[in-house]
């Protein structure tokens, strides 16, 4: 075994270790602790699933009771995001969402979120909305990049949550205010298609 090998393992070993004595608690009512583990709990569902999947263990009603908490847990997930966006990123700088006031009042609900992403990721996945195939392509690049955004978004959350759950870095505030702006831009034109 070479000494570069050695390093990279004891460097990934002392990652581990430091990611465990930093994590934050479960009792912990900052928001960012709340989202690391809401993250964790989204992560573990999501690989869960992708198991059951590729082992050939479809049955039906477990797959659509493993989606079905999925989706629970990504609608907490984002939620926490959300109210990490208003702690983090001055009113000013949010992104404008005057939009919604033309929303049937029935689609204002406190689901929105979850099935923004849920249908994000059925677009990207190639998938069209029903009897929208036309506005799903317009909009499937949008998506795609919605999902990598919501990748980002989770990741610098994660690390500013092992680092300080007390305030937001520079960079997580950045991050936060461009995903505010990707994701109220997703929102809108989405909605324009299904409303």
């Amino acid at each position: 075994m070479s000494t570069t090998e050695i390093r990279t393992r004891s460097s990934s070993s002392m990652s581990v270790f430091r990611k465990f004595l930093n994590r934050p608690k479960k009792t912990d009512p900052h928001t960012l602790a709340l989202f690391y583990h809401a993250n964790e709990d989204t992560q573990r569902l999501e690989t869960q699933l992708a198991k059951m999947k590729r082992s050939g263990r479809e049955a039906q009603m477990k797959v659509k009771e493993m989606m079905r908490l999925l989706r629970q847990s990504q609608q907490a997930l984002m939620d926490i995001v959300m109210q990490c966006i208003e702690e983090a990123v001055p009113e000013s700088e949010r992104a404008s969402r005057d939009f919604r006031v033309k929303y049937p009042d029935d689609l204002m609900m406190e689901t929105l979120n979850g099935g923004l992403w849920q249908s994000a990721e059925i677009l990207s996945s190639g998938q069209s909305i029903v009897n929208r195939g036309e506005q799903s392509s317009e909009i499937r690049p949008l998506s795609r990049h919605v999902i990598a955004a919501i990748g980002v978004v989770r990741e610098t959350l994660m690390s500013q949550a092992l680092v300080n759950l007390d305030s937001y870095s520079p960079h997580t505030r950045d991050v936060l205010c461009w995903f505010d702006h990707v994701w109220t831009e997703y929102e809108c034109r989405y909605m324009f298609f299904v409303c």
